[in-house]
């Protein structure tokens, strides 16, 4: 008769298991569109911690208090400066675009002011023979920069927004 008892035990633990397993992974389909945003979550938690403890104590154990303030310094002290430091980032490659754009017109329009300026190359002389080879290759170089560039930050952005938007607003914004 053990036999026989042991056979069920072990048959219901293997339901058991693999119940949790489909259970698992119905959950995972079902917030996987959250998964990103909670783990940012749960780190961003984890390394504010030591400050809400220090600022828990400091104000006596209040707790909407110590969560305030905990807030308020992390956006003061780390997304406004991250914020800042990518609108400089955005205003110099904005600079660096103008001031580079009135030479690439000219080099547009004058196609013998590219051979002047690579002249000035000391090397240039063993290069000439490949010249057609080094700027297409240069152009596609460029383009692919460009691309990756482009992909990125629309990518950032989509991110961005997936992880600031609750899921009825993403929706829209996707669309």
């Amino acid at each position: 008769m053990e036999p026989l008892s042991s056979d069920r035990g072990k048959a219901r633990k293997r339901f058991l298991i693999l119940l949790l397993v489909v259970i698992s992974a119905v959950f995972v389909a079902m917030i996987q569109q959250f998964l990103m945003t909670i783990l940012l979550a749960a780190i961003f938690s984890g390394m504010a911690l030591p400050l809400y403890r220090r600022l828990l104590r400091l104000f006596r154990d209040r707790k909407a208090l110590s969560s305030t303030t905990t807030l308020v310094i992390v956006f003061l002290g780390v997304v406004m400066p991250v914020t800042l430091f990518l609108g400089i980032v955005v205003s110099e490659a904005v600079e660096v675009s103008q001031a580079v754009r009135p030479e690439v017109e000219k080099l547009i329009q004058e196609p013998t002011a590219l051979d002047q300026w690579l002249d000035r190359v000391p090397f240039m002389d063993t290069l000439k023979p490949y010249k057609d080879q080094i700027i297409t290759g240069l152009g596609e170089a460029t383009q692919r920069i460009g691309r990756f560039l482009i992909d990125n930050l629309a990518a950032a952005t989509a991110g961005t927004a997936m992880f600031l938007c609750p899921a009825e607003r993403r929706k829209k914004v996707m669309t």
